[in-house]
């Protein structure tokens, strides 16, 4: 019963976190040129520019399979590792750089945030969809004495270690490290590091709160349970 209600609760965030996303480049577009980052198959990717107008949809898959069914679906697709490979791709180049889920996975973010600012315009926008550190159910699982929630997600070997409460406390990693979580990080910690290397902040929306409505993370911002965070290069 537990189970199934937690499985609800994330289902119905993960529908709002899109509907943000979809809302957020509909308003910082249109863009000539966008890049995706952890594009997968590129589902999610079609899925968050469907209300903006894009002329040239990149992106950026390291799982060579999923680059490959992507780029059949009208992304040009190049596959490597953004936190650790030159991004193979034209300086002052983007309009928009975007990521759903996937700076969590990162290791160096000095390299992915030196090579966001090197491929995008002046004037462009970074734009990240991650978990947030300072969720309340984060600070509820320290508080008991467990792994962030979102940081269970640790392990090769199994989808969680570390929390009781975690929806894959019994599935096995696939993909190896590319599906394990690194860090996860605040709003502030992000924006923070972000103007190390010369973007400006623009705003950032707060997305889910369990376990209440998913709505309830826009107006407490720095619990919400995912954030996504606007920057600009300068």
């Amino acid at each position: 019963m537990l189970r199934k209600f937690l499985e609800k609760l994330y289902s119905n965030t993960n529908n709002y976190r899109r509907k943000v996303v979809r809302e957020t480049l509909k308003k910082y577009g249109p863009f000539e040129n966008f890049l995706d980052v952890g594009c997968w198959d590129g589902t999610t990717t079609l899925d968050s520019i469907s209300l903006t107008k894009v002329k040239n949809i990149y992106g950026v898959e390291p799982v060579k399979e999923y680059a490959e069914i992507a780029r059949k679906k009208g992304l040009k697709t190049k596959s490597f590792f953004v936190d650790n490979e030159e991004w193979e791709f034209k300086d002052d180049f983007f309009d928009c750089i975007n990521s759903f889920e996937v700076i969590e996975h990162l290791t160096d973010l000095d390299f992915y945030f030196e090579q966001s600012y090197k491929k995008l315009k002046k004037g462009g926008y970074l734009i990240t969809t991650t978990n947030n550190l300072s969720s309340f159910h984060n600070i509820i699982s320290l508080v008991l004495g467990w792994a962030p929630l979102d940081l269970a997600n640790s392990s090769k070997k199994l989808r969680s270690v570390g929390n009781p409460l975690s929806l894959h406390q019994d599935s096995t990693s696939t993909h190896g490290s590319t599906w394990t979580h690194k860090c996860v990080y605040t709003p502030y910690w992000l924006t923070d590091w972000a103007k190390l290397y010369g973007f400006e902040f623009v705003d950032y929306k707060g997305i889910g709160f369990y376990p209440l409505p998913p709505e309830v993370g826009s107006v407490f911002k720095k619990n919400s349970s995912f954030f996504t965070l606007i920057l600009k290069k300068n």
